[in-house]
């Protein structure tokens, strides 16, 4: 590959399910030898399930074993199932972390097994899409888009336009108007510096979005209306959560699903926007 050519890939960090996964060295298990009866066994993954509240628990025999199964929580622990793992409950190491999520949502798994050189070797639950590498490769295409989208305004609209938007932007008590004015107010004052920054620069995804949606360059990202383009104000819900690192991605109140869907919405309109010449 020329260095030319590499100049042209997307700016992302690449993550895989290895990354945000626990290693079987690592994870919390049952050794059936170290029980006399299965019932004892039983008991004591409830036990550990309960009080940590896990939802599976890895049945590991040690090193010199392959893990085969595990247990699975029923009825908000209240009792527990001994499980078989299939191909069907399995994703490699080497997965791309989109395509987990995606295999998660769609199959509505809380859980997969991690495979590493054909065997069993971690795991990844709905709570690992909290981890540090997620929010970073997630925050890596919202960073673009949101750099493709200003560059798109700005070979569109003309600047003196965007500072008229902006003071139109009457309403003071509303406050993305607020911000709106305190960026032009940033960006004349910078000019009286003989700063010569774009206007752009002073503003955020959602006052892009506005824009966008405003003068219509939703056109140009093969959406057939500004309703549709609308959908994409999650986006910026999606950028503040990211921008918070001990917000969590995934909670009750933003499930796998929410994430998902949100992600797809990025992955669609990176796309389109990518296309673009300029």
């Amino acid at each position: 590959m020329t260095d030319d050519n590499f100049l042209f890939y997307p700016a992302s960090v690449e993550v895989n399910a290895g990354m945000i996964g626990i290693s079987r060295s690592s994870w919390v298990s049952l050794n059936p030898h170290d029980f006399t009866d299965e019932e004892s066994f039983k008991q004591k993954a409830l036990e550990i399930m309960k009080e940590n509240r896990f939802d599976i628990l890895p049945i590991d025999e040690g090193n010199n074993f392959i893990v085969k199964e595990y247990f699975q929580k029923l009825d908000h622990w209240q009792d527990i199932a001994r499980q078989k793992i299939y191909h069907k409950d399995t994703v490699t190491a080497q997965t791309h972390i989109l395509d987990v999520l995606e295999k998660m949502v769609i199959n509505k798994r809380n859980f997969v097994f991690l495979i590493h050189q054909n065997k069993v070797s971690g795991l990844i639950s709905k709570v690992h899409f909290n981890s540090r590498s997620v929010k970073v490769y997630i925050y890596s295409l919202l960073s673009e888009f949101e750099t493709r989208l200003a560059r798109l305004i700005r070979k569109t609209i003309d600047q003196k336009v965007i500072l008229e938007f902006l003071e139109n932007c009457t309403n003071l008590e509303d406050e993305n108007c607020r911000r709106l004015k305190e960026a032009k107010i940033r960006y004349l004052a910078d000019r009286e510096k003989d700063y010569e920054n774009n206007i752009t620069e002073y503003m955020y995804l959602s006052d892009f979005l506005k824009i966008a949606k405003t003068y219509e360059l939703y056109k140009y990202l093969n959406y057939d209306s500004k309703k549709q383009f609308e959908k994409l104000n999650s986006l910026n819900d999606l950028r503040n959560r990211i921008m918070h690192p001990e917000r969590a991605l995934i909670s009750p109140e933003h499930p796998l699903e929410k994430l998902w869907e949100r992600l797809d919405k990025l992955q669609e309109v990176l796309f389109q926007i990518r296309q673009l010449k300029f």
